[in-house]
């Protein structure tokens, strides 16, 4: 556990055995490499390319359970998934030719994790914004979020 305001001097390497579970070609580690220190670079590796986000070391106050601290950042960067005109085109496709109705959530997620099987990334990748958090909490766990 970090301690509050204890830097983080050691390195940290964290592995997640499966970047998503809806996905079988996702169904491959993601790692997150960081140099140590209260602010620096996390490089990330996986399906969905490569890139780094810069972080920050902050308190995270949510509860007497989940009170600790985080490193977080946000980015713009180049990652491996389909265009999102795309996927939208493809869900709306999946949901107007389908007999579920248009408040139904079910369809909307079954829709978009066949489109995101289904539709390939262009070589190049696409621009998306990419956030993470890595949580290290008073009980001692620690959480890992990216968002795309």
């Amino acid at each position: 556990m970090v301690g509050a305001g204890e830097p983080l001097a050691a390195g940290l390497t964290l592995k997640c055995g499966r970047a998503d579970v809806m996905n079988p070609k996702w169904k491959v580690p993601l790692t997150f490499v960081y140099a140590g220190g209260d602010s620096g670079p996390v490089n990330i590796s996986g399906p969905f390319g490569d890139f780094s986000i810069n972080v920050k070391r902050t308190s995270m106050p949510a509860g007497s359970m989940t009170t600790g601290e985080a490193l977080a950042g946000t980015v713009k960067a180049r990652v491996k998934l389909p265009p999102l005109a795309d996927l939208e085109a493809c869900i709306l496709k999946r949901l107007t030719t389908s007999a579920s109705k248009p408040d139904d959530g079910d369809a909307f997620l079954n829709g978009r994790d066949a489109c995101l099987q289904a539709l390939q990334p262009p070589l190049e990748g696409v621009d998306a914004t990419a956030s993470l958090m890595i949580g290290f909490f008073k009980d001692q766990s620690t959480q890992c979020v990216l968002e795309k």
